[in-house]
C-alpha cells in the first residue's frame, strides 16, 4: 500500500478517535455497556460503520488498480506475440510503442497498488480481519473486539467434477470456525479448500465361492487383481482366483504351467501378457491359461511392477537398470534419459495428458519426444508418490492414509478431498472389474458408489 493511502486510512481513524472520545470521554463508551445511552450507542455506531466503509472504499480502489494492471499486461502479452512475428520495421515500432505505454501506465498504477497493511488502524475496541485467498485480499472486515466476524466464502479456484467445495478459514494455519471464535485483536485469516467427493465406499462382502470371503477373514489386496483383457483374477502366491463379476463370487483358478505367482507383477505389452518376477519369466496363453517360460534378449531379469509405458514405447526402469523394449524382437536394450537417470518404474503415472515420476525424491515430468524428465512443481500439496495414484475415470487422486487429494489438471495443484464411507484408503490398492471401482486391502473392502448407483453389496 502506498504512503498516500495510510496516511488517508490514519487520519480517517484519528478523526474518528476524537470524535468518539469528545463525546463518549472514557475508553469505556466504546465497549457499549448496557446503562449507555441510546444517543451514545447510536453515535459509536456511526463512527463504527464510516470506518468500515473507509477501508471497504479503499481495498475496492486497490482491487480495481490490480484488475487493471492484469487488463494491461493482458494486453502486453499479446502484443510481445505479434512483435515475435513482425518482421516491417514500422510495425515493431508501432508495437514497441504500444507495449511501452502500457508498461508506463502500469507503473503508475502500481504506485498507489500493494498488499494493504492493516495493523496502523486498530482503534480502540475496534478490530480489523483480513481475509486472504492465497496472496489476495478477499475481504476486509472491522469489528468490535470480542465479537464473531461473518463473509462471504469466495468461489473454490478449481472446479473439479464430482466433487464439491468448501472453504475452511485458518489463522497461523489453525482452523477458526468463524461462529464461535471471538476476534480479539487485528487478524488475517488465510482461505484453505477443501473437497469432498458425491461417491460414496460402501462395505463390500464379496460372496463365498473361494477362500477370499471377508466371512473366512482371509487378506485380499487390490494390488494383486489383474486382467487377461477378458476376466479379473487375484494372484497372490498360491492364492489364485477368478472373479465372476455377475454375482461377486471368487471362485478357484487353476493354471498351466505356473502355479504361485502375484498380480503384481503381471504385465502387458499392449497385445500379451506376461510375469517378470527376476529370474522367473512367463507369458501367457490366453485361451488355455497356459504360462510359458518366455526368454527375453538383452536385459532378463525384470520385475513386473517396475515396467512401464509412455503410450509408444516399454520401458524397464529398477533404479541404475534402465531399458526399453524392442516389442518385435522381445530385445530389451539401454536406455539413456536425459534429466533423470536413476529412478522406479512404479513411481511412474499419467494424468492421461503427460507422464510424470513421482517420489520421496523428487518430482518430474517427462518430454516424450526428446526423453527429457525435467523438473515439475506441484501447486498445494507436494509430496507426491506416484505409486499411489489413481484414477476413478474422470478425475485422478493421490491416496495415502489420512493423505488424500485431487488433482486439478489446469493448473497443476493437488487440492485436499474428503471420502464418505471409508477416508484412509492407498492408491495402490483401489482396481476396476471394467465397471467398478473397489478398494481392498486386507479385511478393508469397500466398493465406490455413485449417486445414481445402486448397491451392489451382495
Amino acid at each position: 500500500m502506498s504512503k498516500n493511502i495510510k496516511i488517508v486510512i490514519i487520519s480517517v481513524l484519528c478523526l474518528l478517535l476524537a470524535t468518539v472520545l469528545g463525546l463518549g470521554g472514557t475508553y469505556g463508551y466504546v465497549t457499549l455497556k448496557a446503562n449507555n445511552d441510546v444517543k451514545m450507542q447510536e453515535q459509536y455506531s456511526a463512527g463504527y460503520d464510516s470506518r468500515a466503509d473507509e477501508i471497504a472504499e479503499l481495498e475496492a480502489e486497490r482491487q480495481d488498480k490490480d484488475q487493471q494492471i492484469a487488463i494491461r499486461d493482458a494486453k502486453i502479452i499479446a502484443l510481445q506475440e505479434q512483435l515475435s512475428n513482425a518482421i516491417d520495421p514500422a510495425e515493431i515500432a508501432t508495437l514497441n510503442a504500444q507495449i511501452a505505454e502500457l508498461q508506463k501506465q502500469i507503473e503508475e498504477l502500481q504506485k498507489n497498488t500493494g498488499s494493504a497493511d492493516y495493523s496502523a488502524i486498530e482503534n480502540g475496541d475496534c478490530k480489523v480481519v483480513t481475509f486472504k485467498v492465497d496472496d489476495d485480499v478477499h475481504a476486509v472486515k472491522v469489528v468490535e473486539k470480542g465479537a464473531t466476524v461473518t463473509v462471504n466464502d469466495p468461489q473454490a479456484p478449481s472446479a473439479i467434477q464430482g466433487l464439491t467445495s468448501k472453504v475452511e478459514w485458518n489463522l497461523n494455519g489453525t482452523p477458526v470456525d468463524l461462529s464461535t471464535y471471538a476476534v480479539t485483536e487485528n487478524i488475517i485469516l488465510d482461505a484453505k479448500f477443501k473437497y469432498s467427493s458425491n461417491i460414496t465406499l460402501e462395505k463390500m462382502d464379496w460372496n463365498a465361492g473361494g477362500h477370499l470371503s471377508l466371512s473366512q477373514a482371509h487378506y485380499f489386496n487390490g494390488a494383486d487383481v489383474w486382467s487377461d483383457g477378458i476376466d479379473y483374477y487375484y494372484s497372490s502366491a498360491t492364492d489364485q482366483y477368478v472373479l465372476d463379476i455377475s454375482t461377486y463370487t471368487w471362485h478357484d483358478m487353476v493354471w498351466n504351467g505356473l502355479s504361485a505367482f502375484a498380480g503384481s507383477r503381471v504385465w502387458s505389452d499392449g497385445s500379451k501378457y506376461y510375469y517378470s518376477s527376476g529370474s522367473k519369466q512367463y507369458v501367457l496363453n490366453v485361451s488355455t491359461h497356459t504360462w510359458s517360460v518366455k526368454t527375453w534378449n538383452g536385459y532378463a531379469s525384470l520385475v513386473g511392477k517396475d515396467i512401464w509405458t509412455d503410450g509408444i514405447d516399454f520401458y524397464y526402469s529398477d533404479y541404475p537398470d534402465q531399458y526399453v523394449l524392442d516389442v518385435t524382437t522381445s530385445t530389451w536394450s539401454k536406455m539413456i534419459w536425459n534429466g533423470l537417470s536413476s529412478y522406479s518404474g512404479s513411481g511412474v503415472w499419467t494424468d492421461g495428458i503427460n507422464y510424470y515420476y513421482s517420489s520421496s525424491s523428487g518430482q518430474y515430468v517427462l518430454d516424450i519426444a526428446t526423453h527429457t524428465w525435467s523438473k515439475m512443481t506441484w501447486n498445494g500439496f507436494s509430496n507426491i508418490s506416484g505409486a499411489n495414484v489413481w484414477s476413478d475415470g474422470v478425475n485422478y487422486y493421490y491416496s495415502v492414509g489420512s493423505a488424500q487429494y485431487v488433482l486439478d489438471k489446469s493448473t497443476h495443484t493437488w487440492c485436499e478431498m474428503t471420502w464418505s464411507g471409508y477416508s484412509t484408503l492407498a492408491g495402490g490398492q483401489v482396481w476396476t472389474d471394467g465397471t467398478d471401482r473397489y478398494y481392498s486391502y486386507q479385511n478393508n473392502q469397500y466398493v465406490f458408489k455413485r449417486p445414481e448407483t445402486a448397491s451392489v453389496v451382495a
